[in-house]
């Protein structure tokens, strides 16, 4: 079956509802004395453990054919029925899972996320977020945040690729939590810029294939090169044929620190330069550069921060930029335009969209 791209909300409207969620946010932690919210948001960690562990255990995928006691879902998953009980209890206190009258147990809406086969799953990027290796990494955050190190480098002795490179069971879970990702972002960005103003586009650091079949699918003149490790792009292809795009994209394997497919009009980074410091940032954009001829455009999908006291989940990703990556973190409109004067780019525009992602666009000068 061939895969469909989600539909959008008008940026206007996405403006208003986050707006409307911020705010009553803010009104509820206002509504209960302070040290009832203070604890409330303490209890993150046990919630993330918790949706970990069902999802370890495939709780999602045995509730998929309707609702089971506690008990028959504890013998099919190997898990203590006590226990397993009490845990789906809480998550569906939640709002994950649902309870029935008769204490039976079901999917609902948040709860399908976390089915393996769903086109909605979330389920590697809950195995990443709240396996043993990551949340050890942030166990050391106070380290992190004393010492200028990141958590990995601290915990596990080496930074997070390294980490997966040495354990490629994980580093696998890593890569289908950034599929994950990029399936919750694609409609906005395939559908949020103008793509058809390009003959070419190359997606650098594009996976399997997830962003760029998106947009391809919908700009049937447009042809694309996907960019990755040889490793993973050779995975590509049975995605790209699944969108109908396969003859109308070249996959290339390497490294962009190294050498990036030349002669595209337009170059798509989407969430790979958070992942680096300045240093590392500028070597890849210069590589990216050298590829590009003059007048072709750079695109950027990345979480801006905007140094102010209002809220975007961009300030949280930034600080698993530094606790997770080789130095990363999330830049600011002026961040990318000092790294564009020093790579010989312009910053032409950021593009808002129905998402926290920007577009941040560039000319190659």
């Amino acid at each position: 079956m061939t895969p469909r791209l989600g539909s959008t909300p008008p940026l206007a409207i996405y403006r208003v509802v986050v707006a409307l969620r911020n705010w009553l946010v803010r009104l509820t932690r206002r509504l209960v004395p302070a040290r009832v919210a203070l604890f409330e948001q303490l209890t993150g960690v046990w919630q993330t453990e918790m949706i970990y562990a069902v999802t370890r255990l495939g709780i999602a995928d045995l509730l998929a054919a309707g609702p089971k006691r506690a008990d028959e879902l504890a013998a099919a998953a190997g898990a203590n029925a006590d226990s397993l009980g009490r845990v789906l209890r809480a998550l569906a206190a939640v709002g994950i899972f649902a309870r029935d009258r008769d204490g039976r147990f079901r999917l609902n809406r948040l709860a399908e996320t976390l089915r393996a086969d769903s086109p909605e799953s979330m389920r590697d990027l809950v195995l990443f977020g709240g396996s043993s290796h990551s949340m050890a990494a942030w166990c050391r955050f106070l380290d992190v945040v004393k010492s200028g190190k990141n958590g990995y480098q601290l915990e596990h002795g080496r930074p997070l690729f390294d980490y997966f490179a040495e354990h490629p069971e994980e580093g696998a879970i890593f890569n289908g939590a950034m599929v994950c990702l990029t399936r919750l972002e694609a409609p906005a960005l395939a559908r949020g810029y103008d793509w058809s103003r390009f003959a070419s586009l190359c997606d650098v650091g594009g996976g399997r294939g997830t962003l760029l079949a998106s947009i391809l699918s919908l700009h049937p003149k447009l042809r694309g090169v996907l960019f990755d490790d040889e490793r993973v792009v050779a995975q590509a292809d049975e995605l790209l044929a699944s969108w109908g795009v396969a003859d109308r994209c070249t996959r290339a394997g390497g490294s962009f620190f190294r050498e990036i497919p030349s002669g595209c009009d337009a170059y798509l980074f989407k969430d790979i330069l958070h992942d680096w410091d300045d240093a590392h940032a500028l070597d890849i954009l210069r590589v990216c550069r050298r590829a590009m001829k003059p007048g072709a455009r750079l695109l950027i999908a990345e979480m801006l921060i905007v140094d102010d006291g209002a809220f975007h989940p961009a300030k949280l990703l930034d600080l698993e930029m530094m606790d997770a990556t080789h130095d990363g973190r999330q830049r600011s409109r002026e961040d990318f335009e000092r790294l564009f004067k020093l790579s010989d780019f312009r910053l032409s525009r950021i593009v808002a969209l129905p998402a926290p992602t920007s577009l941040v666009e560039a000319e190659a000068i």
